[in-house]
């Protein structure tokens, strides 16, 4: 992550393919000092030191990247999320300033509207045309259409405790058709609501 003392750390990164000789920047200072606000605020502990992250246990990368199971230490500390985590940098102090957009905000690559965003049970159970449709153009394909539906699943495992939600959960782990990552996620997650429902 680089951080800028104008604009915090909410930007994209890029790269430009070009034979000029450029000189190299200098080195950027140490803007964090002994501040651990992001270390405290990582949901699963990925920031294992200062400047260290364990990708293998953010929940960026596990919701976005990993095309396999959730890592079940983890599905409870996914929360409602379905794509990526912005806990660190929300508590950034350097996303706090003047210049900072505020999370989840740019200037260049603004919001959808909260409108036009599909309900966890909407992502569970969208076909792949509608997938394809309404993530047109969106870093949300990153995920893969397995991949969301399979954090929906999750979401739903930690946030429903409705009947409704248990038996539509049910239906697709034991739908043979499905994909084995959306399966195995709500068989677990209609366990979780089992469990909640039963001691509720």
């Amino acid at each position: 992550m680089i951080l800028n003392k104008e604009m915090g750390s909410f930007f994209f990164l890029g790269v430009i393919v070009t034979t000029l000789p450029l000189p190299p920047d200098e080195p950027a200072l140490d803007q964090c000092g002994a501040c651990m606000l992001c270390i405290e605020a990582c949901p699963t502990q990925a920031i294992v030191e200062p400047r260290l992250v364990d990708s293998r246990r953010c929940l960026s990368y596990q919701t976005i990247e990993l095309r396999g199971e959730l890592p079940e230490e983890h599905r409870v500390d996914l929360g409602d999320r379905v794509f990526g985590c912005d806990d660190c940098q929300e508590v950034c102090p350097w996303n706090r300033g003047d210049g900072a957009p505020e999370p989840g905000e740019s200037r260049h690559f603004p919001a959808r509207p909260a409108s036009t965003t599909p309900s966890l049970i909407d992502l569970l159970t969208m076909t792949h045309q509608q997938y394809l449709e309404i993530f047109r153009g969106s870093a949300v394909k990153r995920a893969t259409w397995p991949g969301l539906r399979r954090n929906a699943a999750a979401a739903l495992g930690n946030a429903a405790s409705d009947g409704e939600t248990l038996r539509l959960l049910q239906r697709v782990a034991q739908d043979p058709q499905d994909e084995p990552i959306v399966r195995d996620q709500a068989a677990w997650s209609a366990d979780r609501i089992k469990r909640r429902l039963a001691g509720s």
